[in-house]
């Protein structure tokens, strides 16, 4: 099981490349939000 931090998103019993596709989109998305802000 996986929670964000931000966001009610809970994973549970998805494929391993689900979850990377996942991440990488969150990283991504965050990583434009802290360029954004600065």
């Amino acid at each position: 099981m996986m929670r964000y931090e931000r966001g009610t998103l809970i994973l549970d019993n998805i494929p391993e490349e689900v979850l990377i596709n996942r991440d990488e989109r969150l990283i991504q998305y965050q990583n434009c939000r802290q360029a954004t802000i600065q």
